[in-house]
């Protein structure tokens, strides 16, 4: 049985990277705006770090396998378009 496996869906995550998508980048708030992608961006990762420390701590908890599998295939894809977007935006403004 697994230690408590990390909450993810990409559903938690896509609201925020889209609030952060919609809203406008100028010199009174980049400094916000880069503070709560970073802050975005670190809870994505704890997770991704999460799961792995758990497939590494016990190599034969399949269930924490096949969590971390799903997160790199349904999740981590979808986060790094999204990041992309962010720092293209960040760029352009």
């Amino acid at each position: 049985m697994s230690a408590t496996l990390p909450q993810f869906e990409w559903s938690l995550f896509e609201s925020e990277y889209q609030r952060l998508a919609d809203q406008t980048i100028d010199a009174s708030n980049v400094d916000h705006w880069t503070r709560q992608w970073s802050d975005l961006n670190a809870r994505v990762s704890e997770i991704e770090q999460r799961l792995y420390v758990l497939t590494s701590a016990n190599t034969a908890d399949d269930e924490a396998e096949r969590a971390l599998n799903r997160f790199l295939e349904e999740v981590f894809p979808s986060t790094r378009s999204a990041e992309q977007k962010l720092k293209e935006k960040l760029l352009a403004s």
